[in-house]
């Protein structure tokens, strides 16, 4: 009974451990990588190098009539602040409320005192008194 209980777990080691690694390929496949073709010729074939490249004429504007004079169209350059309305004083409504109105309290306080000291380096490297400083005496 002994030896059983010795040949149970080598024989478990053997299926899991020994066994895997001989069923196994010996040798891994390697990457092939696949054939890039050269790159193409970018030359220009020889019946496209002769032919000219053509060119758009813009149309020819008629210059014949004058320009007139424009001054008739344009307006007054004080014309349109004389068309605006006067300003209109709309009283305020309602009481202008403070952003920290209920909202400082003894527990928000208490909280940043608490994740502050949190925060802070141990008490060991910051202690409540000064240390006495015996080296330069």
């Amino acid at each position: 009974m002994e030896i059983m209980d010795v040949l149970i777990p080598l024989l478990l080691m053997v299926l899991l451990y020994v066994v895997p690694e001989l069923l196994k390929r010996r040798k891994t496949k390697e990457y092939e990588y696949p054939d890039i073709p050269d790159t193409p010729d970018t030359k220009i074939p020889p019946e496209m190098a002769n032919t000219p490249t053509p060119i758009h004429k813009m149309e020819q504007v008629n210059q014949e009539e004058p320009v007139g004079d424009l001054s008739a169209y344009a307006s007054h350059p004080f014309a349109a602040a004389n068309n605006m309305p006067p300003p209109v004083n709309i009283p305020q409504v309602r009481e202008v409320i403070s952003p920290w109105r209920e909202k400082l309290t003894s527990q928000t306080i208490a909280n940043g005192i608490i994740f502050a000291e949190i925060l802070l380096p141990p008490r060991a490297y910051r202690p409540i008194y000064p240390r006495k400083n015996t080296k330069g005496k």
